[in-house]
């Protein structure tokens, strides 16, 4: 007994139609199934807290560092206003020194001038 073309087709076209509802159920199935798995998810949460855990002590150690640095930089401008100021003092003190003796010169060489006045080339004071 030979079969006809037309039920081979049948038996084809029922076979691919039962294909395609098996890959339909698959698909349905993948797509209700939970991701990640529920074991995955956990194994994630508890990461995630270690790591929050760890993000917290990060900025608390980055707010103490940034406090030290804040005071440190607080205490060099301080100690640079210090020594800015020592330094004015210092060039104020030389610069009234400075004139000091310069005036003496100026009084030394007036009284020198008075004592022997000057000559020009030709011999007369003046």
């Amino acid at each position: 007994m030979r079969p006809d073309y037309a039920t081979i087709g049948i038996v084809l076209a029922s076979i691919f139609f039962l294909l395609q509802v098996v890959a339909i159920i698959i698909t349905i199935w993948h797509k209700l199934r939970r991701q990640p798995t529920i074991d995955q998810t956990l194994k994630d949460y508890v990461l995630k807290a270690d790591f929050d855990i760890h993000c917290k002590r990060n900025d608390d150690i980055e707010k103490e560092l940034f406090a030290l640095q804040r005071k440190a930089t607080e205490d060099i401008g301080r100690e640079i206003k210090n020594m800015s100021s020592s330094l004015t003092q210092w060039q104020l003190g030389v610069s009234h020194q400075m004139g000091r003796l310069d005036g003496r010169v100026d009084s030394m060489e007036n009284r020198t001038n008075e004592q022997h006045p000057k000559k020009n080339s030709i011999g007369i004071s003046g």
